[in-house]
Parts: C-alpha cells; structure tokens; sequence
C-alpha cells in the first residue's frame, strides 16, 4: 500500500485496480480506482468508467452514477457505458439519470446499441424505434423492428434517388436491427428525409437537408439593414423576455435593426399565438419555417429570405443590454471580419468568468452590471481574434454571407456546431472571427435539446475534427494561452464596484 501513494503511472493504478478487484480486497479496489480516476480521469476517461464498476460492486450505486456521468461526458459515442449508467440508474429508480441515458441513445446514429440491450428495454415497456441524423454528406442512422414491421426511408425530393446501404444486420428472435447509411445527392433547394418504423418516426426524423448555397440572401445591397435573428422554439417565459431585452435597446443603438423571430412549430402554442400577436403590432417581424427543421434549418430558411446587410443570430434564451448592436458592429467594421461574438454566460470559450465556470446570469440587473463592466473596457481590451464563434449571441457579416451563404446543412445534423463549422470556411477565406469583449450578453441556458446535447454535438465534432483537422489543436492552443484571463480580471474588478444606471426595460403593457 506504500508504493500506491508514489504517484504510479496510469497503467500501473489500472492493473493495481483490477488485481485488488480479482482477489477482493475491495477497500483497495476502491482506493487505486478512485486515484486512477482523480489523476487521469480527464485525459482517459477509462478511469472513470473503471472506478464506476469498482463503486457498482460495492454498492455505491448513486457514485458509481457520478463516475459514468465523467466518462461519458468525454466519450459519449461509447453506448456501452451508456448502458450500464442505464442499468446503475435503474436499480436504483433515479429518474432524471433513467432519462438522460435514454436521450443519449435515441439521439446517437453514428452508432448502435447492442441488440441485446434493446430486448432488455422492451420488457422493461421502453422501446426505441432507432435514430438518423446528417453526417459527412449521408443520412447515418440505425432502426430496430419487429419481425412483424418493417422501416421506409422516404423523401419529398421528386426524383430523388436513396440507395441504402445496410452496415450492419443483426437478426434476433423477435426483431431485427439495420445500421445504415444513405448518400445523400446535392441539391439547390432544401429538401426532407423521413424515417419510419410502423409509420412512425424515428428520433431525428424528418431530416432537413439545406444546402449552405440553398441560404444565399435574396440580393446584396451596399448598406443592408441588420437583422437579428431569433430562432423560436419553446420555453415562453425566457423567449419573451430575451426579446423584450432586445427591443428596450432600440433606444440606446444609433444603428436601427430589426428583430426578426423564427417559429420552429414547437409544443408551445401560447409562445406562437404570443409571437404572432407581436408580429401583428409589427413590434417584431416573424417568420415560420415550413416544418420543424432545427436550428441549423431555421437559420438557414432565415438567411434564404434574408435581403443582405449584416445579421445577428440571437439564442431566445438571451438577455442584452444598451448599445450592445452599436459595439458589435464597431467591430464588424473591420475589413476582415468574418464573425463577432460576445461574452455571456455559457458562452462556450468567450464565457465569464471562465470557459469552465460558465456562471448563472438570469436576470436584466445583473445583465446591465456585467455589460457595463464589458463596456468600459480599455480599448486595447475590447477586441481579440478567436478560433471560431459561439452561437448563442454571434454577428455575421455580410462579407461572410455573400462568400459562404448559410450552414451546411449537407454534412451536419442538427443543432450544435454548425456555427463552428461556418466559422472555420470563414477562417479559409482569410475572414476572422473576433470576440467583441465589450459585449456582454447573458445566456440563460442551453436546453433547447436537453441532455440530447451531448450526442448531437459529439457527432457533429467527428465531422469537423476530420474535415478541418487544424482546428482540434487551436482550439487547445487557445485555451492553453488564455488570452482573455487579463480582459476577465479587468471586467471582475469593474463589476464588483457598486455601478449605478439606467436599466432599459421593455414596457410589456404597451403591447399586450
């Protein structure tokens, strides 16, 4: 036991664990996983997932749950350990852990789940049809039916020829499973795939395909209004207040703009009826996608009407603040700006008060206090040249726009590093991507997709480190130079300072 406190390799904490483990000395099992875990966990995230069989075996099942929450947060892809946080949650009847598991395995498609697996869930009354999603320029994706039903794979693109060609085929007593990939043709004008088992769909289906040419502006005009773009799905408590923060900054801007929501056709009728009331009062303007596309869609069916100039793509979970769009804009001026993002909470690497610790921002007072601090930025602080944008708060300019057209929506599905990958051809064409550090906008939350997240961005990642293999290590390059820790300092001292001002706050009564 001396020698296991001299720092021993990973390796070694690995055979250490599993030898206690054999001959069980269970107390010692625990010790070495626990240290495998705490040491390399973050580098191989085997250690987690070593240290959640040695917590499982020794009955501390709502640990072990911890420990595959961390190795499946650095592998999702892995369905396996997906299946035993499954089982571990099972026993034990945590819900939400239940929930999360079975997320990710509807929303993965680059893989399967083992087929035994899947006849366990039936006689548990959960069944899982399959999933499919848009990847490298195919429809992936994987079904599980009866013997007794059958799964069709149809699209609304007259003349659209979709050989399947089947991975994977695994017969079993009552059902089968098909883990197949579709080519998928190029097009002009965007079009959807559905798949069904017994007539109904699969999680991801209908699939949009919108080409990024397909999101080309209507014209190109010299001085082009600026559009921000919202994206509407659900949550009305948060969308309504994103927006009213969005137009009680019309007064602070010198540069007008208009605020133009996207319905996405979500569950929340009340949010559209309200939207549509707005729309109404031409307080905003509204348009509505011809079904549920996803944020990549809905973006792409936005910018398709678009008729130039610059746009902002605004998450509706957002709050801003003053003359945010003017500062924005100051550095979009910039002859070689591509795109501009602000600082928020859950702002991925542009988060205060740090990438890792992404803070909890929810309300317009604390809001204006951070932006304030942002905005008083000396200006040698204010501007800096980042690897890629984030989504949630991201101007693009119209230079980009006429260059590159929309997201591609041939080769990623939807949701979750489309902007990334946008980001990257701008990086091609020589057109940077800044952060506006003198912006601060607050990012209430990102569960448009819920724990879904994980897989659909994993996916999305797979194609992007392939396609753009430089990026993976900038990304590490920047995050290891930190170059906005000073900018972070600066903004905390100002904003521990009790700061006074105005608070620009829609009156709601003026419209409902």
């Amino acid at each position: 036991m001396e020698e296991a406190h001299s720092q021993p390799g990973a390796d070694r904490l690995a055979m250490q664990t599993i030898s206690a483990f054999r001959q069980g000395r269970m107390d010692e099992a625990l010790f070495f996983a626990a240290s495998f875990a705490s040491q390399y966990g973050k580098t191989n995230p085997e250690a987690y997932a070593l240290f959640a069989h040695v917590l499982e075996q020794t009955s501390f099942h709502e640990t072990a749950l911890d420990a595959w929450d961390e190795a499946i947060c650095f592998t999702p892809s892995n369905l396996d350990w997906v299946e035993r946080a499954f089982k571990t949650a099972w026993s034990i009847k945590k819900q939400d852990c239940i929930d999360r598991s079975l997320s990710l395995i509807r929303n993965t498609f680059l893989s399967s789940p083992k087929p035994s697996f899947l006849e366990e869930l039936e006689t548990l009354g959960i069944r899982i049809s399959g999933s499919c999603g848009i990847h490298a320029g195919h429809l992936r994706g994987w079904v599980w039916c009866r013997n007794d039903t059958s799964f069709a794979i149809r699209t609304d693109k007259n003349g659209c020829d979709l050989p399947i060609r089947t991975r994977k085929k695994v017969v079993c007593k009552n059902a089968t499973l098909y883990d197949w990939t579709i080519p998928l043709p190029s097009s002009t004008t965007p079009y959807t795939i559905s798949v069904t088992v017994d007539d109904t769909d699969v999680t991801g289906s209908p699939a949009t395909v919108f080409p990024s040419f397909a999101a080309r502006p209507k014209m190109v005009t010299k001085n082009g209004f600026l559009t921000i773009l919202m994206p509407c799905y659900r949550g009305r408590k948060s969308t309504l207040a994103s927006i009213a923060s969005v137009l009680a900054s019309r007064k602070c801007n010198r540069k007008p703009f208009r605020l133009c929501a996207i319905w996405d056709h979500g569950p929340d009728k009340e949010l559209f009826d309200d939207l549509v009331r707005l729309a109404k009062k031409k307080t905003i303007s509204l348009l509505q996608t011809p079904r549920n596309m996803g944020f990549l869609g809905t973006i792409n069916f936005a910018l398709s009407q678009q008729e130039g100039g610059d746009v902002i793509l605004l998450n509706s979970d957002t709050l801003v603040h003053g003359n945010w769009v003017d500062r924005m804009l100051d550095v979009a001026s910039l002859s070689d700006a591509g795109t501009v993002t602000a600082m928020g909470s859950d702002a991925e690497l542009l988060s205060y008060p740090s990438p890792s610790k992404r803070g909890s921002v929810s309300t317009l007072r604390e809001t204006a206090i951070l932006d304030r601090a942002c905005a008083s930025l000396p200006l040698d602080m204010r501007v800096r040249e980042i690897p890629v944008g984030v989504g949630f708060c991201m101007l693009i300019t119209q230079r980009a726009l006429c260059a590159l057209h929309g997201f591609d929506g041939l080769t990623l599905s939807r949701g979750y590093g489309e902007e990334v990958e946008f980001c990257l051809r701008c990086k091609q064409l020589h057109l940077k991507n800044y952060a506006a550090c003198h912006v601060y906008v607050a990012h209430l939350c990102g569960t448009s997709f819920g724990s879904a997240k994980q897989a659909l961005a994993w996916q999305n990642n797979d194609f992007i480190f392939d396609a753009y293999p430089f990026y993976k290590q900038q990304y590490a390059d920047y995050l290891l130079e930190a170059p906005l820790i000073p900018i972070r300092d600066r903004i905390a001292r100002t904003a521990c300072k009790a700061m006074g001002g105005e608070l620009h706050i829609y009156s709601w009564p003026d419209q409902f």
